[in-house]
């Protein structure tokens, strides 16, 4: 499975709208503002502005990037502030201010085939989104274990920093398993044009260390698409991918319901 931009933290030193989930469309009156900055150390330099530090028009930003990407130990961070105003609000919250990301994450490749990522996000409860461990054992096949994303909806697998928005869509926080613990695979061919990842997991959110019963959540998701480099901002992006999970567990979790699993 990717990292979560960061190599899978996507995004990268950028400037994003953002949103509070919307006020109920009965509230025809209200107008609402909102506002997230982004700040990607170690790969997470957004394409447009990565193919411009490699022309040296941001050296500082990549002194940055080289300082803190290693093969080993790469760190990334994310920050995103909100503003949320509604002129006429009849709806749950107050007009103001808030902190929805403040992350940071460790990660890196080791020898024979093993590797990491480690997240954390500081206004988030609980605080550690990913514990991942990696193994590679061959060029097209990979395993994870720990803590990390259910692979399931092609918005929730992609990192806070690269969709449009602070929150994601209402659909992907309402059905997508969110982050659990257990183990993963996936079979990809390079570059990955195509890819397979299915795993089993505890089902009951990723708060709760151990499973509650003797039951398993079941998740696999396939897909299809191009591999672009990051700096050729000129060639279309496509996947296609269909996903599926399973549980009999009456304690199952989706996006962690039982105990919330942030995005």
């Amino acid at each position: 499975m990717d990292d979560e931009s960061f190599g899978h933290l996507p995004g990268g030193a950028a400037a994003n709208r953002g949103r509070r989930r919307p006020a109920p469309a009965a509230v025809s009156a209200a107008a609402a503002a909102a506002l997230s900055l982004g700040l990607w150390l170690g790969a997470s330099l957004a394409p447009g502005r990565c193919a411009r530090a490699q022309e040296g028009a941001e050296p500082r930003l990549q002194q940055l990037q080289e300082t803190f990407k290693k093969p080993s130990l790469s760190v990334g961070a994310l920050f995103q502030s909100v503003a949320d105003f509604q002129i006429d609000r009849t709806g749950p919250g107050h007009n103001g201010f808030s902190v929805a990301n403040f992350r940071l994450a460790l990660y890196g490749d080791l020898d024979a085939g093993f590797g990491y990522f480690l997240q954390a996000n500081f206004v988030g409860t609980p605080a550690i989104l990913d514990a991942r461990l990696k193994y590679r054992p061959g060029r097209f096949l990979a395993f994870d274990f720990g803590q990390f994303k259910v692979p399931f909806s092609k918005e929730f697998l992609t990192g806070a920093g690269g969709i449009d928005f602070v929150n994601r869509s209402q659909v992907v926080t309402a059905l997508a398993p969110g982050r659990q613990i257990g183990i993963g695979a996936t079979l990809a061919n390079e570059p990955a044009t195509l890819r397979l990842t299915t795993g089993a997991f505890n089902g009951n959110a990723a708060a709760a260390n151990g499973n509650d019963n003797d039951r398993f959540l079941y998740a696999a998701r396939a897909s299809a698409g191009n591999r672009v480099p990051a700096a050729d901002i000129a060639r279309v992006r496509f996947e296609t991918g269909v996903s599926a999970a399973c549980s009999r567990d009456a304690a199952a979790s989706r996006r962690g319901k039982t105990s919330r699993s942030p995005a």
